[in-house]
């Protein structure tokens, strides 16, 4: 294959191989009569008549193998070989004798068998028989002498046999030569078929190619459509082609790409019409002529004088997206080879096409919120971009509305995240009714929305708040009932290009802004805000680095047996000497600390110091047995590593557990994790004391309060400030005091800073106190030495800390 094809040879002389062949035979009689004349002979003939003969004869010769009569036509050469009869017979006659020998040069009519034909042949040789005859006749003086029929009745006869045998063998060697010459042409036919095929094949897999290459590198879908029917009609040689898609809900099909057709036309997909019977089998379908085509009809194609049909059906992993076609005006156009081909050109198509919609399902997954479908952060970044770059020639402003649905948390805790979800998609739902065509509505995450619009002015900002506003005024359905919700609006208005970051910050401090002053309103981010935006964003990056400077210190503040007013235990407070802002208080850095996961190391930490502090003084006091108590975030409690960091800590100090009091928020009880709540119960089961702080201001409840592990309640000051004073707040506190006394909890007051105060929580059942009436937080140093004095069981030598 890709080897030269030799083409078979023609065993037939042409003309120029007959004229030179004549001409060799001419010079070669003229040769051999000049020869006669040399040699000795009788009689006497005509010798210089005979030589011009010859001479003649040799010249014809010379001028037929110069190539005179190469491309004479047959007939001329018919006419030479006459000649050259003519040429003999005056030879034999100028010659004067008939045993001369000249008559056999009338054998050279012979060829004719060969190149003429016996029929030519037979009537050369009369022709050279008459010739010879007469020459005998002028020879012989007109009398025909028997005795001489011998000498020219011999040359004919030879010439008629030799010419016979010639002939035959010719007849046998032209038939074999045929038969070679058949055999060869139909081997160079096969072969140029066979080539042609695999030229036809080289073809087609090389538009598969490159197809197969624009498949994988076009991401546009219609370009590959549009080189598909164009490859298609170039490839298989054809005028008409067309790429149908299939459309949902039994709709006709829809032409998207063509060649010879008009785009966007439609086609019936019932099994009746081409499209239907192709997408309802499983192989490509061939129509050999549409004029004896039965098993479904196609006006429209032969309307256009179409004869031939090839069709394939484009097929993914998620179903027939169409089919592809191409016409032919020929009867027989296509067979079963171009059918499978078409069809590999279809599964070529429908994997490009699977990988497209694959691809289109990741992106818009990569940027809509799995639950709404609304777009998420990344696509809402971007289109804040794009919102601040057209606002920029218009000269126009950008607004992003940030949307907290007010306490979705409930909602969540006691109806279930299912009844959550379908509340947000409803939510999703009614904000793109409400806003306009233009605006972007996007889901961030949890119960957080934003929408984003471009406007003129910030009364235009107010405005679309108001429009959201409207759609907490009708219940959400619920799987178990209506459900009445607000949300909470933090509205950022750039006019100059900002990076989408820091618009939803400054959104998202508006938003706190209005939650702090009474939700379900909305409010603007405004220079004032910038202002604590800024600060809170330095303190954040200072905190950070607080840790690692060691500009945190452990202050401690004392408790004391109400009763024997000997110090019982401490709490461990943290500080944070600022650099430049030298002592800022634990409402400044706590909250944060919390939002941005720092609580955690800066818990072990205090933990860890306050422990080794604790264990010093025991180790210089042991008459004075003292406990302290370490307040926890939920953050801690709800990492599984806790327990261990607290058995490290009191492994390192030489602490028992008993000496260690944990303080929780009653946030931590109302929480339905029961992570901390485990953690608590482990620690409990060490000897670990937990104690809630501040009790009174939080939201728990008594029936948690009974089954949390608990063993003491600390008394906010709030309450404590009005003992003896206040009826209300000393009842308050007398009825937590009964409450800790029935659930056997110890109960320890803070804020205590008078006397009466103190012997009234006496009075009450009250077993600790803590306040500055005793002491203020101090310094480890400084509280080593209230330890060390000589009467530190009295009030004045606290006083003095």
């Amino acid at each position: 294959m890709g080897g030269k094809t030799s083409a078979p040879r023609d065993p037939t002389p042409n003309r120029r191989h007959i004229a030179r062949s004549l001409g060799l035979l001419f010079a070669i009689e003229g040769t051999l009569g000049e020869v006669w004349l040399l040699l000795p002979h009788k009689g006497g003939g005509h010798p210089l008549p005979l030589l011009l003969v010859c001479a003649l004869a040799q010249a014809v010769g010379v001028w037929l193998r110069r190539g005179a009569l190469d491309r004479a036509p047959v007939w001329v050469l018919k006419l030479v070989v006459a000649v050259g009869t003519v040429l003999a017979a005056a030879g034999f006659v100028l010659s004067g004798s008939t045993t001369s020998g000249f008559a056999f040069f009338f054998l050279w009519v012979t060829p004719y068998a060969v190149y003429f034909g016996l029929r030519q042949a037979a009537l050369q040789t009369a022709f050279a028989a008459l010739n010879l005859l007469g020459a005998l006749l002028l020879l012989d003086h007109g009398h025909m002498v028997t005795a001489d029929v011998g000498q020219w009745l011999l040359p004919g006869a030879a010439i008629v046999v030799v010419s016979s045998i010639v002939y035959q063998l010719t007849r046998e060697l032209g038939r074999a030569d045929r038969e070679r010459l058949s055999s060869e042409r139909d081997r160079a036919e096969a072969e140029a078929r066979r080539a042609a095929s695999e030229r036809e094949r080289a073809r087609r897999e090389a538009a598969m190619a490159r197809l197969g290459r624009l498949a994988l590198r076009a991401s546009d879908r219609a370009l590959l459509l549009e080189e598909t029917v164009r490859v298609l009609t170039e490839t298989l040689r054809v005028r008409h082609c067309s790429i149908l898609e299939l459309r949902p809900d039994d709709a006709p099909m829809h032409v998207i790409a063509a060649v010879g057709f008009e785009r966007d036309t439609e086609a019936p997909a019932d099994e009746q019409r081409l499209a239907g019977y192709v997408l309802a089998g499983d192989e490509p379908v061939i129509v050999w002529e549409w004029a004896s085509e039965r098993r479904f009809t196609a006006p429209s194609l032969r309307a256009r004088e179409i004869r031939a049909t090839a069709a394939a059906a484009i097929r993914g992993r998620s179903g027939a997206f169409g089919l592809i076609a191409v016409h032919s005006s020929d009867v027989g156009a296509f067979s079963g080879e171009e059918g499978q081909w078409l069809q590999s050109i279809a599964d070529l198509l429908a994997s490009a096409l699977d990988r497209e919609r694959s691809e289109a399902v990741m992106r818009h997954q990569s940027l809509h919120d799995a639950l709404t479908g609304l777009p998420n952060r990344a696509l809402l970044f971007d289109r804040i971009e794009h919102a601040f770059g057209r606002a920029q020639r218009f000269e126009s402003a950008v607004a992003v509305l940030l949307l907290d649905v007010d306490g979705f948390k409930t909602v969540n805790d006691s109806l279930g995240h299912q009844a959550g979800d379908e509340l947000l998609i409803e939510v999703g739902s009614r904000l793109q009714e409400v806003v306009r065509s233009s605006d972007t509505v996007a889901r961030l995450g949890g119960d957080e929305f934003v929408v984003l619009a471009e406007v003129e002015s910030d009364e235009e900002a107010f405005e679309i708040a108001e429009r959201t506003a409207t759609i907490w005024e009708q219940p959400f359905s619920a799987a178990s009932g209506e459900v009445f919700c607000s949300a909470s609006v933090g509205i950022a208005v750039g006019r100059k290009s900002q990076a989408p970051a820091k618009m939803l910050r400054e959104a998202d401090a508006a938003m706190y802004r209005a939650k702090e002053r009474g939700r379900g309103r909305s409010e603007i981010f405004d220079e004032e805000m910038r202002k604590d935006a800024f600060e809170r964003l330095r303190t954040e990056s200072d905190l950070r680095r607080a840790l690692e400077r060691g500009e945190f210190h452990v202050l401690y503040q004392p408790i004391f047996d109400v009763e024997s007013l000997r110090p019982i235990g401490v709490e461990a407070l943290v500080r944070w000497q600022h650099p430049s802002r030298g002592i800022v208080g634990p409402v400044e850095f706590i909250p944060l600390a919390e939002e941005t996961g720092l609580i955690v190391p800066l818990g072990r930490w205090v933990l860890e110091q306050a422990l080794a502090e604790v264990a010093g003084w025991g180790r210089r006091f042991p008459d004075i047995p003292l406990r302290v108590a370490v307040n926890v975030s939920a953050q801690q409690l709800a990492r599984p590593e806790f327990l261990h960091e607290v058995r490290q800590a009191l492994a390192r100090s030489d602490l028992t557990p008993d000496q260690l009091g944990l303080e929780i928020t009653e946030s931590v009880l109302i929480k339905e994790s029961s992570s901390p709540r485990s953690t608590l119960e482990a620690l409990r089961d060490i000897g670990v004391k937990v104690l809630i702080d501040d009790f009174g201001t939080g939201y728990s409840s008594l029936a948690r309060l009974k089954s949390f592990p608990l063993d003491g309640i600390k008394i906010d000051r709030c309450f404590v400030d009005g003992v003896g004073v206040e009826d209300e707040d000393t009842a308050i506190v007398a009825a937590i005091v009964e409450i800790a006394r029935s659930l056997h909890l110890q109960v320890i007051a803070e804020g205590v800073e008078g006397e009466a105060q103190l012997e009234r929580l006496a009075a009450l059942g009250c077993h600790g106190a803590q306040g500055y009436l005793f002491s203020g937080p101090v310094r480890g140093d400084a509280f080593a030495a209230f330890l060390a004095s000589e009467k530190p069981r009295t009030t004045a030598a606290l006083a003095g800390l």
